[in-house]
């Protein structure tokens, strides 16, 4: 399969993953009250590490260099930490606040092309081989 067909199948596979589990960590968040910035901070890095380690599954092993792990895996991290410094930055906030509200998003994008070789592939069933 062709590098951008793979990047839309890893790219697709992590936003439906962040999908479902932002809905469950928002069910939960929904019955509480107190918001702490740490346990955001921490859910963030999860969000980031899981969407990454899921896009990885979705691309085979003997495809993974550093770079298309780069590619396949960090880039939905990168754009949510992104988009979360732009909005922050829309609250009137400092710029080094915005910053570091985004920095937890780069733990997935830094993880992606550590451990591209070793996530094992999943097997997915229009695969043929």
């Amino acid at each position: 399969m062709a590098l951008p067909k793979r990047a839309a199948l890893a790219w697709s596979v992590a936003l439906l993953g962040m999908a479902m589990l932002a809905m469950a960590v928002f069910g939960t968040a929904s019955g509480t009250t107190v918001f702490s910035t740490t346990r955001m901070a921490v859910a963030a890095a999860l969000l980031s590490l899981y969407s990454s380690a899921i896009a990885m599954l979705a691309v085979p092993r003997r495809e993974r260099s550093f770079i298309r792990s780069l590619i396949f895996a960090g880039t939905v991290p990168l754009l949510i930490g992104v988009a979360t410094v732009v909005v922050v930055l829309r609250t009137e906030v400092a710029p080094t606040q915005a910053l570091l509200c985004g920095l937890p998003w780069l733990l997935g994008v830094l993880s992606a092309p550590l451990f591209g070789r070793v996530v094992p592939a999943l097997h997915l069933p229009w695969r043929r081989g």
